[in-house]
């Protein structure tokens, strides 16, 4: 499967967990990843899309440091040099604003479920309430 046809340097949200097991060696996160997916903390721009580059970036931060904070300014000066070249490589990057992160993304995909859940068990409490009174006003 191709993840950026266009080469517009940028994958959606919703083939990351797909891209993620697609990988190879120590870059691979194997399905199912959508908790993985989302401890990468990985910005989001319009459209649910991710830059390749900062995910990279947080892929290679995973192999060396796992999913902890992790500081130092080696490590620093590394991502600061494969930004420099990436940028080098690529100049006509299309930027957009960036919008949450997949830790936002899926906070928000998860209390979706919750309230849609909820309205789901109140319309069948309130249906059945209806039906109940119905039944008592039909004398049955």
């Amino acid at each position: 499967m191709l993840y950026d046809p266009d080469s517009t340097q940028y994958i959606y949200y919703s083939d990351l967990s797909e891209f993620l097991h697609t990988l190879e060696g120590n870059l691979k996160i194997k399905q199912p990843n959508k908790a993985a997916c989302a401890l990468l903390n990985i910005p989001l721009y319009e459209d649910d899309k991710i830059y390749c580059l900062h995910l990279l970036q947080v892929l290679v931060k995973r192999v060396v440091t796992g999913y902890e904070e992790f500081d130092s300014d080696e490590f620093n000066v590394v991502m600061k040099r494969m930004e420099e070249r990436f940028r080098a490589v690529f100049p006509a990057v299309t930027h957009y604003r960036q919008t949450n992160t997949t830790m936002d993304k899926n906070r928000q995909i998860i209390a979706a479920r919750v309230i849609t859940r909820a309205v789901r068990r109140y319309r069948e409490r309130k249906s059945r309430r209806v039906w109940k009174r119905v039944l008592i006003v039909l004398g049955k």
